[in-house]
């Protein structure tokens, strides 16, 4: 499969792989909820933002590890734009036009397309949260080779190439790193993350160390 095909995925399939179990229907936000707000915002919210507050709306996994995603009660409408998504550190915010292309924003400059549908965008999101929020997160000390090789040796896909981060998925775990300009790894920092307890075993095989 291609990065594309990946992106394509339920995001009900992409959460469930990352958790390791399946999604109960409590963990996403009620389709009433979500009509509430359509009536308050005085327009219909994008389906594929439905869709992924349906499916993940109450898992702070997916919403709040790193980036912040608005509660439907937050949403709201700026220069025509309904902003669901915020920076951690305030600095900028995403948001949708009617048409579902995704824009970055800050005060300082003008919105600017990233050039992404809104569905791919999320799909992208489910994959970002977990890489920089894990709860069990870690540096390998491989040498990229020796990554390499792991990676065709156990199956590993890539999952995302976005701009400058790659991640790579094999069952619940993702190993991700930012490249540069050469498409090598940035300052040699690969990280191993995980929602679920590694074992010792995969520990010692990655060379990890806590982060």
């Amino acid at each position: 499969m291609t990065q594309e095909s990946y992106l394509q995925l339920s995001y009900q399939s992409i959460a469930e792989s990352l958790l390791g179990r399946q999604l109960t229907a409590q963990e996403g936000i009620e389709p009433t909820i979500l009509g509430s707000e359509e009536k308050r915002l005085g327009l219909t919210i994008p389906s594929a933002l439905k869709e992924f507050y349906q499916t993940v709306g109450k898992l702070p996994q997916f919403m709040s590890a790193f980036q912040l995603f608005a509660l439907p009660e937050q949403l709201y409408i700026k220069d025509d734009l309904l902003v669901f998504l915020e920076e951690n550190q305030g600095e900028c915010y995403w948001a949708v036009n009617e048409q579902g292309n995704v824009f970055q924003c800050d005060e300082d400059t003008p919105s600017h397309e990233l050039g992404f549908n809104l569905k791919n965008f999320l799909a992208l999101m489910l994959y970002y949260q977990v890489a920089q929020g894990a709860e069990y997160s870690f540096c390998s000390n491989l040498l990229d080779q020796e990554l390499a090789q792991l990676y065709q040796e156990q199956g590993w896909q890539q999952v995302v190439n976005y701009d400058d981060l790659v991640i790579y998925q094999l069952g619940s775990y993702l190993i991700w790193y930012f490249k540069d300009d050469e498409n090598d790894v940035l300052d040699d920092q690969v990280y191993f993350v995980s929602l679920v307890e590694v074992p010792d075993e995969t520990i010692n095989q990655y060379v990890l160390e806590a982060l």
